[in-house]
C-alpha cells in the first residue's frame, strides 16, 4: 500500500480530500494518483493492491471522496459486490478503472451505483476530465456509451447528425418535460437505475454536464426535430 499525502488543508481552508485507489497494476495506480494530486495538490491518495487493503485504509481515513476500483481486482467483475463492499457513508462515490470498454460492463457499473467508468486505455486528459466530472457530482461515462451499436437497429436522428436509440429518445422526451428519473422510470416501466444510465449517455451525446443543461438541450432538440421518428420502425426494440 502506498500513501501519498499533500498539504494539510484543501483549497479555501477546507478539510483535506481523501482518495483511495484499488488496482492490480501499480504503474497504472501511480499514474491515476498523479492525476488526482494534480487536480487537488492537498489531497491524500492511498494506493491499494486489493479490496482488503482498501477497506483497512478507509477505516483509518474515516471516509473518502472517491474510491477508484479496477473491477477485475477480485477476478469477478461483480460491480454490485464491489459497491456493497464499501459503506456509502465511507465511500459515497465509486469509479471503475476498467480494461474493457464493453457497453454491457459500463451499464452494469452504472446500474450498481458507480459514479463513473474510466477505461484504462483512455488518455491522461480524458481521465482527468472524467475525475473532475465525478468530483463535481456528475456521472461520467466514456464516449463509447453514446455510440449506437450494431445491435441498436431502431434509432432516431436529431440535430448535428446525433443519433438516439428508441429508448434514449423516450427518455429525452420526458427530460424535456422536466420529469425526474423516478417519474420517467415509472412511466416507461423500467428501473430508475436504467434511467440514470440513459441520462448519462444522453449527456454525453448532447455535450452537457448537468440536469438543468440536459433539460434545456432536450427541449431544444425536440423543438428542432419535433417529428423524430424511428429510422427503422419495423425494428423498434428499445434499449
Amino acid at each position: 500500500m502506498f500513501d501519498r499525502t499533500g498539504g494539510s488543508a484543501g483549497s479555501a481552508g477546507l478539510p483535506m480530500a481523501n482518495f483511495v485507489l484499488i488496482a492490480r497494476h501499480s504503474v497504472y495506480r501511480r499514474g491515476i494518483a498523479d492525476i488526482l494530486t494534480e487536480i487537488d495538490p492537498s489531497a491524500r491518495v492511498v494506493d491499494c493492491a486489493d479490496v482488503k487493503q482498501a477497506k483497512a485504509a478507509l477505516q483509518g481515513l474515516g471516509a473518502a471522496e472517491l474510491v477508484l476500483i479496477d473491477p477485475l481486482i477480485d477476478d469477478t467483475m461483480d460491480f454490485f459486490a464491489l459497491r456493497e463492499a464499501f459503506p456509502r457513508a465511507q465511500a459515497p462515490r465509486l469509479v471503475a478503472l476498467s480494461e474493457t470498454a464493453r457497453r454491457a460492463s459500463i451499464l452494469a457499473a452504472l446500474a450498481a451505483g458507480f459514479f463513473g467508468y474510466i477505461v484504462q486505455s483512455q488518455s491522461e486528459a480524458e481521465a482527468k476530465a472524467a475525475l473532475r466530472d465525478v468530483l463535481a457530482g456528475r456521472i461520467y461515462v466514456p464516449p463509447s456509451l453514446a455510440t449506437v451499436g450494431s445491435a441498436d437497429t431502431a434509432h432516431y436522428h436529431g440535430g448535428d447528425s446525433r443519433t438516439y436509440t428508441a429508448r434514449q429518445a423516450d427518455v429525452l422526451r420526458h427530460l424535456a418535460e422536466g420529469q425526474s428519473n423516478k417519474a420517467i422510470a415509472r412511466v416507461l416501466n423500467i428501473a430508475e437505475s436504467t434511467v440514470k444510465v440513459h441520462v448519462a449517455a444522453l449527456m454525453r451525446i448532447l455535450g452537457v454536464h448537468s440536469r438543468a443543461q440536459i433539460a434545456l438541450a432536450a427541449r431544444r432538440e425536440l423543438d428542432q426535430h419535433a417529428a423524430m421518428r424511428p429510422s427503422n420502425p419495423d425494428n423498434a426494440a428499445s434499449t
